[in-house]
């Protein structure tokens, strides 16, 4: 079974490549393309900070909140494991 399901990624991913470069075969074509997905991906951009402000208006976190305050635990984590080495190799008194 893991063998045919093997099988079967192997050929839609062949499919799927063969699919994309007939896509991409005419260049007026790729641009469209590249046109659209960078529209799309401003649109994203712009829904997830009206959505980011309508949360924090809302009082509640967005979810670069989040992010931002696991970087920041991860910082404080580091530091003290570097402030907890540093008193060790002082030894006691």
């Amino acid at each position: 079974m893991k063998k045919v399901l093997e099988d079967l990624k192997g050929r839609a991913a062949g499919f799927t490549g063969k699919a994309v470069g007939k896509l991409l075969e005419d260049p007026a074509r790729a641009e469209r393309l590249a046109a659209a997905v960078g529209a799309v991906q401003r649109g994203k951009k712009r829904v997830d900070v009206a959505q980011a402000q309508m949360l924090r208006t809302m009082g509640f976190a967005a979810q670069a909140d989040y992010k931002d305050l696991g970087k920041r635990i991860s910082a404080a984590r580091r530091k003290a494991k570097e402030l907890l080495e540093k008193l060790e190799r002082l030894g006691p008194g």
